[in-house]
């Protein structure tokens, strides 16, 4: 992979727990081994919380992040190998939403790394 990246916390929450988990394999990473960018997407806005509803509930808010996910300043995806991460997921609707949108910004392969899945 060029980039490892995480599926974007909004700012407003008092911790971004999946950028702060890829700051802290980054730190454990001695020798550079992984190309960690935990902070390449921003979340502009916050967007409807999936976590309890029903799966239709969750596509639509993950398709919410069409319109509030952006790459950060200076951040490029062209031509790059994204591995696309979070921790959690129940349909992986958000990560194929945010696969899409790597994609479509020029990304030429994405995967997605989850930790796990709820059921």
């Amino acid at each position: 992979y060029d980039m490892v990246v995480a599926n974007p916390t909004h700012s407003s929450r008092p911790i971004r727990h999946t950028e702060r988990i890829l700051e802290v394999a980054a730190s454990e990473d001695l020798d550079d081994t992984w190309p960690f960018e935990p902070w390449a997407l921003e979340k502009t806005e916050e967007t409807t919380q999936s976590a309890k509803g029903k799966w239709r509930v969750k596509w639509d808010a993950a398709q919410e992040l069409r319109s509030v996910v952006r790459p950060a300043d200076g951040v490029r995806f062209a031509g790059r190998r994204v591995l696309l991460f979070d921790d959690v997921t129940t349909t992986c609707s958000q990560m194929q939403v945010l696969g899409e949108m790597l994609t479509g910004w020029g990304a030429i392969h994405v995967d997605g790394l989850v930790v796990a899945r709820a059921v």
